[in-house]
């Protein structure tokens, strides 16, 4: 049997994990990141002020939204909603939330370069909830475009344990899915250039792979991983 190991926690895998065994694919979990909420505070008032509120991932979403619950601050009705994707968009809707803006492409630069170019009107107030640790920060662009723009570190990631036994025992018939520059990173430190035939969700983490001289056997167009299947043949 054709094993994938996916960089994500065994809970997170539930669906690829009943679609796989469909077509005679074994999951393998490599839970190479560990993510830990951040307890941060923020005055009401920006929360109360906010035009815009900007998610790149499904932990930022969950992150931040269950800090403001805990803080007895809620959202205006006001404020919109623009979300990276398709995984973003299914975290809101947890808390029965809906996403205004997402963009043609799921990355998190062509977010913040989409919405200045096509919707922000200037003048607005905007928050970024994101991770301690960011490939793209839109400081700098949403200050060009007359924005007052805040940002809330919300989570981190942090490198996990994986039981070596998970990785000496993927073959070169096998494959890895990488969900993120950092499980590179993570990977490649603790068990240097894998043996298993490479997926990357997206460019991003492709470009982390070519850093460390990484073969690459192929590089989704949409980083979901649901759709991972699709690309292992």
């Amino acid at each position: 049997m054709t094993r994938l190991a996916i960089t994500r926690q065994p809970d997170q895998l539930d669906e690829i994990t009943r679609m796989a065994h469909a077509r005679g694919v074994e999951i393998v979990p490599l839970p190479l990141m560990n993510t830990e909420y951040i307890k941060f505070n923020i005055n009401d008032d920006v929360i109360n002020r906010l035009d815009w509120l900007f998610f790149t991932s499904a932990n930022g979403v969950r992150s931040f939204l269950d800090r403001l619950e805990k803080l007895n601050i809620p959202l205006s009705d006001k404020t919109k909603i623009g979300v990276v994707g398709k995984k973003t968009m299914e975290a809101l809707e947890e808390y029965g939330l809906s996403a205004d803006f997402a963009p043609a492409e799921p990355y998190g630069k062509n977010l913040f370069l989409e919405f200045v170019t096509n919707i922000a009107a200037g003048n607005e107030t905007v928050l970024f909830a994101r991770a301690s640790k960011i490939v793209y920060d839109p400081e700098y662009l949403f200050n060009l475009a007359g924005l007052r723009y805040y940002s809330i570190i919300c989570y981190e990631t942090t490198e996990g344990a994986v039981p070596a036994g998970n990785v000496i025992g993927l073959s070169e018939s096998d494959f890895i899915l990488f969900t993120a520059p950092s499980a590179v990173r993570s990977y490649h430190k603790t068990f240097g250039v894998p043996l298993a035939r490479t997926i990357a969700i997206g460019r991003t983490t492709a470009s982390e792979m070519s850093l460390h001289n990484w073969q690459i056997f192929k590089i989704m167009d949409i980083p979901d991983v649901d759709m991972v299947l699709d690309y292992l043949y």
